[in-house]
């Protein structure tokens, strides 16, 4: 059986998405994907001020557990496993993100039990 690694952030998991939006709350602009350029998202130009508000929103509990899956996620996810593939789903913990690693697994498991 050949066993294939998913990443989560930005294959399953719409990251980009929750935190621009996490963005539009605090700051009331509205960016797209197109807007991150950087993995620290400092293309967005966000001020100290702004990025600790957006940081308070996203360390909120359920805000991992909330994010959107990407479109057409779990059809290739399927698509694998019908295919034979054993699939294994990784992610980096965020180190101070104290309920990451607790909604990461939430978020996955209600969408593959037994994942």
């Amino acid at each position: 059986m050949t066993r294939i690694l998913v990443d989560a952030d930005g294959v399953l998991v719409d990251f980009v998405g929750g935190y621009l939006h996490a963005v539009h709350v605090v700051t009331g602009r509205r960016y797209t994907c197109n807007d991150v350029t950087d993995w620290d998202f400092t293309a967005l130009g966000l001020t100290t001020t702004e990025r600790r508000g957006v940081e308070e929103f996203i360390f909120r509990p359920g805000w991992v557990r909330d994010l959107a899956e990407i479109p057409g996620a779990a059809l290739g996810i399927e698509a694998l496993r019908n295919a034979g593939a054993e699939v294994v789903f990784v992610t980096s913990p965020w180190r101070g993100h104290f309920t990451w690693a607790a909604e990461r697994e939430t978020w996955l498991g209600l969408r593959w039990p037994g994942f």
